[in-house]
C-alpha cells in the first residue's frame, strides 16, 4: 500500500519509482548477471528513514533480498526528480547500485 506525504508532495510509489530508475540507469551502463528486473519495495524505518528493499527470484524460485536506508531528505529529493525528470538522481545512486551488486552475489550463490 502506497502512502502519500503530503507536506512533500510525494508518495512511498515515488520513492520506488526513483530506485527503480537509478536501477534503470545501472542496467543501462552495467546490465545485470540475472534476467529480470528486482521487485523495489518502500517502508518507513525509525529515525527519519526509509528502508528500500531489491528482490529477486532466481530460476529455482528461491528468492534473494537486499536492503539499504535513505534518508527522508534524500528519498524526498528523489522522488521529486522523479515525478518532474526522466534521468535518474545521482544522490541514491551510488547506493542502489552496491544493492545490485549484492542482490546479484546472493542470486549468484544461491
Amino acid at each position: 500500500m502506497s502512502t502519500f506525504y503530503q507536506k512533500q508532495g510525494v508518495s512511498s510509489c515515488e520513492i520506488a519509482g526513483a530506485v527503480a530508475l537509478a536501477a534503470l540507469h545501472d542496467l543501462r551502463v552495467n546490465l545485470f548477471s540475472f534476467a529480470g528486473f528486482p521487485q523495489v519495495s518502500v517502508s518507513e524505518a525509525p529515525n527519519a528513514k526509509f528502508t528500500i528493499a531489491l528482490s529477486f527470484n532466481n530460476k529455482a524460485g528461491k528468492a534473494s533480498s537486499v536492503t539499504f536506508e535513505l534518508d527522508e531528505k534524500v528519498a524526498f529529493a528523489a522522488a521529486k526528480r522523479f515525478k518532474k525528470e526522466l534521468t535518474h538522481d545521482v544522490n541514491i545512486f551510488e547506493r542502489v547500485q552496491n544493492a545490485l551488486a549484492t542482490l546479484e552475489g546472493e542470486i549468484g550463490h544461491s
